[in-house]
């Protein structure tokens, strides 16, 4: 009996021991299985942008990211099963460059709409996004005591509104910008020191204070968050900071604090930033400048790669406000100076200034929103709350 208790009791172990190895082995099945998941998903979400659009061009620009967030998804499934092979026999690589040489914007407003927010003798609208979904964003200050968010459509109704308490206690202003992070999500900082990620579809804020943040800048101006914008393919949100910290704060989409970016000293007051084909954009308020610089996030500074030519109208001084760039890679900047406003285009890359039109005095932001008619390029201004249309005519 004894020697029988052995032999079941060493096979009892050996049963456990293949238990448990199978039991890892399904959890890292497991686990991979869920990777391959949420990549195909960023793949999905990028691709339904391609499927919603009637319009061959928006196709087209589209092939880019959906390349960039495919090839991780491959890369993966080649590497853990290697005898997998394509089924292609062209790669992208053997594939024409798609090159859109124009984009024209209407030479009249397309339409005037009042954004559909109270206003208040306090109310600034500061921002305004757009994402592949067609949902419209904007955001500021409400009142004395409240920024918020506003989902809106082309006519300027109002879908969903957020009133956001100020910060208690306190002394910064509350001005809110806002950049699509997704289909569904917008990022958002405020001044105040918020950043934070809006739901469109229920209204939900997930929001962080990064005061903090500032703890260790010595400078006696204000220290706060002046603007934002999103690296969508990787799932950043970089945000800009105010006059003379010279530092770019990186995060991810669950708000986890990447890393500061240190910029060059000649960028003093980030007003507006755009992050464009793995180059940031940058308007900066205080040398009435706009730069572009380097984007690595696995560095600690960021270089300076260009100035972008300056506007030469009507012999006035033009400072920057607003950044964005269309589905062709035509970069925007709207520049206010002496209470007058203009627009200008740039080339895919910002070095040759293509454009200078008017626009709206009192016009503080822009975004782009792709429409079944075709590509808009939205204006809004900052006391009045309207929103401006201007046709992107491709050639």
């Amino acid at each position: 009996m004894k020697r029988l208790d052995a032999v079941m009791n060493e096979r009892n172990k050996t049963i456990d021991e293949q238990q448990q190895r199978k039991l890892r082995e399904t959890q890292n099945l497991s686990d991979l299985c869920n990777q391959w998941v949420n990549k195909f998903e960023n793949v999905s979400i990028i691709s339904s942008s391609v499927l919603e659009s009637h319009n061959h061009w928006t196709d087209a620009q589209c092939i880019p990211d959906i390349r960039a967030a495919s090839e991780p998804l491959v890369e993966d499934i080649m590497k853990d099963f290697p005898e997998i092979e394509s089924l292609s026999d062209k790669t992208m690589d053997d594939l024409p460059i798609l090159c859109i040489d124009k984009v024209n914007i209407s030479d009249n407003v397309e339409s005037v709409v009042n954004v559909d927010v109270i206003k208040s003798a306090w109310f600034c609208l500061n921002g305004i996004t757009s994402t592949d979904s067609g949902n419209i964003v904007v955001s500021g200050r409400l009142s004395s005591g409240h920024s918020f968010i506003t989902v809106i459509n082309k006519q300027g109704r109002k879908i969903r509104h957020n009133k956001i308490d100020k910060v208690k206690g306190s002394s910064l202003q509350h001005f809110r910008h806002c950049s699509a992070l997704s289909r569904d999500k917008i990022a958002s900082v405020c001044t105040s020191n918020q950043v934070g990620v809006y739901n469109i579809h229920d209204g939900s804020l997930t929001q962080n204070n990064i005061t903090s943040l500032f703890d260790d800048i010595k400078t006696v101006d204000k220290k706060y968050a002046s603007c934002i914008t999103t690296d969508t393919i990787r799932g950043h949100i970089i945000v800009g900071t105010s006059r003379k910290i010279g530092l770019l704060f990186i995060f991810d989409e669950e708000l986890n604090f990447i890393r500061a970016l240190k910029l060059p000293e000649v960028i003093k007051w980030q007003r507006d930033i755009l992050y464009h084909e793995g180059v940031l954009l940058i308007c900066d308020a205080e040398s009435k400048c706009a730069y572009a610089v380097t984007m690595d996030t696995s560095k600690t500074e960021a270089e300076l790669l260009y100035e972008l030519p300056k506007p030469d109208i009507d012999g006035l001084t033009w400072y920057p406000l607003s950044i964005c760039k269309d589905r062709a890679g035509f970069v925007y900047i709207l520049w206010f100076g002496d209470g007058k406003c203009i627009i200008t285009q740039y080339s895919q890359d910002g070095q040759q200034l293509l454009t200078t039109k008017r626009t709206e005095n009192g016009a503080r932001c822009m975004t782009t929103l792709m429409t079944e008619e075709g590509e808009k390029l939205l204006v809004a201004t900052y006391q009045s709350g309207k929103m401006l249309c201007y046709g992107l005519m491709l050639e």
